[in-house]
């Protein structure tokens, strides 16, 4: 690619004009970099991020929505005017008052209406005998951010590409006004859905940004977090996590500091949070708690998110009680920065709910997630996470057996979730597997069977019916039939499971073993032994490769008695299978193995399922 002056020659000869009226693009003080911009060369190509991603509330990391960004990235270029009209009919001097009336083009740059725009946009191409202009081009721009404030991304799209089509036609690809509207134009795609697009977008603004610029310059900075985000809105979270570390290294080095650096640190420790790695969030979210406080002061919004975010570390890290006191302190500042009735309020509620029902506190954590319910009533945006808490208190009711309460509840957020979405959605089957766990626990179990078909009809209208939770679902049905004495519809629902499972996670996945264990249960008890023992072989053949291997929270014995997780990892497991498979072998009879077979389903479905599903 020619060097930034070269271009500059040429469009000398071809008549373009360029205003270099933009600071930042002060060549002189900056260095250029050898990247060429015309370089399709995308970080895509490199490995795929296979990294095991741990969901987190959505309402605790809240990106800055489209509408923000259009005026925040425009500033750069562009100055944005005050609300104002024009009458299409008196666009001149009155000679009557001697008043000064707006001319359309000017008022139109003033304006929040995009049939204002659309008009001046009219004039001036009249005006202009169907030329393009400069002053078209930045008009096109504010109708796109109109657009986009009004979520029509669409119509947005259409916007930013007409304004950055006549920009680079007459001023050149490398001008500050085409970049930032490149910016807006991926951030628009980055809304509708099509990251790919946005990635091509913002991959290009960070190579002219480098180019022109320098590849430490803040601006590239700020490109290499727009890369980070749509990442992370893609689920590809390590390469998000690569190009935040990138951008914060930038913005570190920035004279006197830099504003954004808290927004990134915290977006890194998010990251980190999802990946597991919780020590390195607890590091960044405790510099980014620092820097806000130097800026804000201790009672602002974001050093009380930034509070949240230390507390739920906490939590994930067994601290229950730091936890719950961090989680206090943030809930405090939110009040006094955001009143009572801010939906930040509301999710921090949640979260210590969520505190509450871990320190097994269940009508604390009742009471708790009621108050971030009475929070959220006034707002029908949040009505989806109304029905979520409603969940919630529905499954602390059935803890404390209280089946009745936890049924009205459970049914409260399912006749939510049908309104917003339908009855075929996975909110909706979340809330009929609520429902037939306390069905289940109260021993209703024809209702409960009836409750998780419905899950399984749900979740194939929507995943198809090769998904793992269809695994799942046909394994919970087995279940239940199973504790009715169903063996029959039991084994149907087993091997119906065990398909799908080796299909969708491979032969040796652990839930695979796990579902063999229980199908050579049931086969036992049906006097199957050659059956029985096939699956006792195949699933212990597969524990035995998981030997040494923690598998997070779930690798623990269970203990079915107090329904705890004690100690050891799937080296329990492999010991009762081989007991019982010894006796099988030994034709002992079944009343000296059942002790054996109890002990084997209570290791098993401590690692797997049963507990975590039903309990």
């Amino acid at each position: 690619a020619a060097s930034p002056s070269t271009e500059s020659v040429d469009s000398r000869k071809h008549g373009r004009v360029r205003r270099n009226k933009f600071p930042f693009l002060n060549r002189k003080n900056s260095k250029t970099a050898s990247v060429s911009i015309s370089s399709t060369t995308s970080e895509e190509d490199e490995q795929k991020d296979t990294a095991e991603i741990i969901p987190i509330s959505e309402s605790a990391f809240m990106p800055l929505s489209l509408s923000q960004s259009v005026n925040e990235t425009f500033s750069e270029s562009i100055d944005l005017f005050h609300l104002g009209v024009f009458n299409n009919s008196n666009c001149k001097q009155s000679q009557q008052h001697r008043i000064y009336v707006p001319h359309p083009a000017d008022s139109a740059e003033m304006t929040e209406d995009a049939e204002i725009c659309l008009a001046a946009i009219e004039f001036l191409q009249k005006a202009h005998s169907g030329s393009d202009h400069i002053k078209i081009a930045r008009l096109y721009v504010k109708l796109g951010g109109i657009y986009s404030k009004r979520t029509e991304y669409g119509e947005a799209i259409a916007s930013f590409l007409k304004a950055r089509s006549i920009f680079s036609a007459m001023l050149g690809d490398d001008q500050p006004e085409v970049i930032s509207t490149r910016v807006l134009l991926g951030k628009a795609y980055q809304a509708k859905g099509k990251y790919d697009t946005a990635l091509s977008e913002f991959m290009m603004v960070r190579r002219m940004r480098t180019a022109v610029l320098g590849r430490d310059h803040v601006l590239v900075g700020e490109a290499l977090v727009d890369l980070g985000v749509v990442n992370w809105d893609k689920g590809k979270v390590e390469f998000a996590l690569r190009y935040m570390k990138r951008a914060l290294r930038i913005f570190r080095n920035v004279p006197n500091g830099y504003p954004n650096i808290a927004m990134t640190l915290d977006s890194v420790g998010t990251l980190h949070y999802m990946l597991g790695n919780y020590n390195k969030a607890m590091i960044d979210f405790s510099e980014a708690f620092k820097e806000r406080v130097a800026m804000h002061g201790r009672i602002h919004p974001d050093v009380g998110l930034t509070l949240v975010k230390v507390g739920l570390v906490l939590k994930q890290t067994n601290n229950i009680s730091k936890s719950l006191h961090v989680m206090l302190k943030a809930l405090d500042i939110q009040r006094k920065s955001l009143g009572e009735r801010h939906h930040h309020v509301a999710a921090t509620l949640d979260h210590l709910g969520d505190i509450y029902v871990h320190q097994n506190k269940l009508n604390n954590a009742v009471h708790t997630y009621k108050l971030a319910v009475h929070t959220l009533k006034d707002d029908p945006s949040r009505m989806s996470h109304v029905a979520e808490i409603l969940v919630k208190v529905g499954s602390a009711y059935k803890k404390i057996d209280e089946p009745a309460k936890a049924l009205y509840y459970s049914e409260k957020a399912l006749g939510m979730y049908k309104k917003l979405y339908g009855d075929k959605h996975l909110s909706v089957a979340t809330v009929l597997n609520a429902i037939g766990k306390i069905y289940y626990s109260n021993g209703e179990k024809d209702l409960a069977i009836k409750a998780f078909n419905n899950v399984l009809t749900v979740r194939q209208a929507v995943l198809g019916k090769h998904h793992p939770l269809i695994a799942d679902s046909k394994n919970i049905v087995a279940i239940v039939y199973w504790s009715k004495g169903e063996l029959g519809e039991a084994t149907r629902y087993f091997s119906q499971a065990l398909s799908l499972s080796k299909a969708v996670h491979g032969e040796r996945h652990i839930k695979v073993a796990s579902m063999l264990c229980n199908l050579g249960v049931i086969f036992e008890e049906q006097g199957q032994k050659n059956e029985a023992l096939e699956s006792f072989r195949e699933s212990l053949h597969i524990f035995r490769s998981y030997q040494g291997i923690e598998l997070l929270s779930r690798s623990r014995k269970y203990d079915s008695k107090n329904g705890e997780s004690s100690e050891n990892t799937i080296d329990y497991t492999i010991l009762n299978l081989e007991t019982v498979i010894r006796n099988l072998e030994n034709g002992s009879e079944r009343d000296e193995s059942v002790g054996n077979f109890s002990a084997l389903i209570d290791a098993v479905n401590g690692i797997c399922l049963l507990p975590q599903t039903l309990a």
